[in-house]
């Protein structure tokens, strides 16, 4: 009975992780592999750390070259990308038979790399292929473009050799990977002619992106070269939750056509395991310039759409438990005020009514204050300037006096400001005034503040010292990143009186983010920098989950006004 119950617990963890192989997604030096130690040998990533990677070669002249790049999902599967099996113009340059699959390998197509690495490399045949239901075969846009390749025989999983793991669940939301850090682990053919390796695994961290700012992005004229492309792959723009765009951070990189098909995944800490695990959030569709990302972001296709994530599990583990419809789930839970009496919110309306604050960091946390679109409106003018809109809210619930957000699409100059209680303003977007000028005296539908009442007769206080002159306040520092005070990044929902105690900030000027969890640990405060234990440091970015977003830049040497960990 109690192997029973130990099975029914081990399950139930698994099921708390993601879906997919049960031993998925696990990290170098965990997976109990056998034969060799698979170091890397130089090149930009290692088949050690990314082993789910898969190369997809086609013969060529006497040899191979690279196709497209995949996952390793289970030990018959590969998850790859539909348009690498979909050519009506050329159907001899998807012809599967001269295709192989080669897993565990840094150079697939180094003949010489492959021979000495053979203890650590397997070679199969393609099987079959299916394609999305939902992919377009002839016109090949880019909705959907995902596929699943059975390979003849299995793989035989070892430490370069494992399988990623698929999200846990379908999401509803289009952006919610916007500003999430995630690795890009493939096989890209056009590396040697920009200065590297050749056919290469190579890695590379892109951040998610909005939709509205993808779609905004790759809305052209039809006089510019790219019009035509974009219009046939992606017609309906970014207005399909199957897909999103996401850049390289500080960097004109993009996907290259060998790295079609291939992984873009996190890492995350699963704490019912207390270890990290690989998961992997969405397939390589592509850029519309090769290589290329500095105008046009990379284009990918999310797991976590309901009808990808779907006919994957139908497809590939029929056993498991139907993927449920987000848009039919009844989401219950702790209520607070501003949310519904009794009852409960529908997923359906969730766009509706929205949860303002949780319990804790985590999505999954208790909601503690629900809120409808009509609670989330602004309480102040709107005004046309610049091209935009000045948009001013004189009652932040945030303690201080009012706030301005200047909207307009692709601005990239200053948009956020604010007036603190003692009416001193930053930040104020070049298009509009202070917001205090707009405020003074507003009263919902910006009629103005009736006169006041007259006071009531009191005895008098007793008299006691006065307070302390705070006039000569230096707040010209205040949320400063660089030489400018107040641009866009620099004032978040959450700044302190300027007479306060300010906030823990990096040494250049970024606010430090408490808590957050960085290899599986939690940090309140700045640890010790590991290469150089005279520097403590914190993240300046989380995710939804606490954890430190890396691959960015997002983290700085913490200033003198930081708690340190000794």
């Amino acid at each position: 009975m109690w192997l029973l119950k130990l099975l029914a617990v081990f399950i139930q963890i698994s099921a708390l992780l993601a879906l997919g192989h049960p031993d998925c997604g696990k990290l170098a030096g965990k997976r109990g592999g056998t034969g060799g130690t698979a170091h890397s040998t130089g090149e930009k990533a290692s088949a050690q750390t990314h082993a789910w990677s898969v190369a997809i070669v086609i013969e060529q002249d006497g040899g191979t070259r690279i196709h497209c790049s995949g996952s390793i999902i289970d030990e018959k599967t590969v998850l790859t990308a539909a348009h690498c099996f979909v050519n009506p113009d050329d159907p001899g340059s998807v012809d599967t038979d001269k295709m192989k699959i080669i897993v565990g390998s840094n150079k697939p197509t180094d003949a010489d790399s492959l021979k000495k690495r053979k203890r650590l490399v397997q070679t199969k045949k393609i099987d079959n292929v299916k394609v999305h239901r939902k992919f377009d075969k002839q016109t090949r846009t880019a909705y959907y473009d995902v596929a699943v390749v059975t390979i003849k025989g299995k793989f035989r999983f070892r430490e370069t050799i494992w399988p990623i793991c698929l999200p846990d669940k379908a999401e509803l939301d289009r952006n919610q990977y916007e500003d999430i850090g995630m690795t890009l682990a493939a096989y890209g053919p056009y590396a040697e002619e920009l200065g590297g390796q050749g056919e290469v695994l190579t890695a590379e961290s892109f951040t998610g992106q909005n939709d509205k700012f993808c779609s905004a992005i790759y809305s052209l004229q039809a006089f510019e070269a790219e019009y035509e492309q974009v219009e046939n792959d992606l017609p309906r723009k970014f207005n399909d939750a199957s897909i999103f765009c996401a850049k390289v951070p500080g960097s004109s990189s993009g996907t290259c056509p060998g790295d079609s098909g291939g992984p873009l995944f996190t890492i995350k800490f699963v704490p019912e395991l207390l270890d990290r695990r690989a998961i992997q959030r969405a397939v390589v569709r592509g850029s519309i310039k090769p290589c290329d990302g500095e105008r046009f972001p990379s284009i990918f296709v999310r797991l976590d759409n309901y009808e990808v994530l779907k006919w994957i599990m139908e497809t590939v583990f029929p056993d498991e438990p139907p993927i449920e419809d987000p848009s039919k789930i009844v989401l219950q839970g702790p209520r607070g005020p501003a949310g519904p009496k009794d009852g409960s919110v529908s997923a359906s309306t969730f766009n509706e009514t929205q949860c303002a604050r949780r319990a804790t960091s985590s999505i999954n946390s208790p909601c503690l204050v629900w809120e409808t679109e009509e609670d989330k409106q602004t309480k102040g003018p709107r005004e046309k300037a610049g091209g935009g809109e000045c948009i001013y809210n004189c009652e932040p619930n945030d303690g201080m006096f009012c706030r301005i957000v200047f909207e307009k699409a692709l601005f990239s100059g200053k948009t956020k400001g604010l007036c603190f209680k003692n009416k001193a303003c930053f930040g104020t977007p070049d298009a509009c005034v202070d917001c205090k000028e707009r405020c003074e005296g507003y009263v919902g539908g910006g009629s103005p503040a009736p006169a006041p009442a007259p006071p009531r007769p009191r005895a008098p206080a007793p008299t006691r010292a006065p307070a302390p002159d705070t006039s000569d306040v230096d707040i010209s520092n205040l949320g400063a990143r660089g030489d400018e005070i107040g641009s866009s990044s620099d004032f978040e929902d959450d700044y302190e009186d300027p007479t306060q105690k300010p906030p823990c900030t990096t040494k250049d000027g970024k606010k430090c983010q408490f808590p957050f969890i960085y290899q599986g640990e939690k940090y309140d405060a700045c640890p010790k920098d590991p290469d150089d234990p005279s520097e403590t440091w914190c993240s300046t970015q989380t995710n939804r989950d606490g954890e430190h977003v890396g691959g960015g830049g997002h983290y700085g040497f913490c200033g003198d006004n930081c708690a340190i960990i000794r």
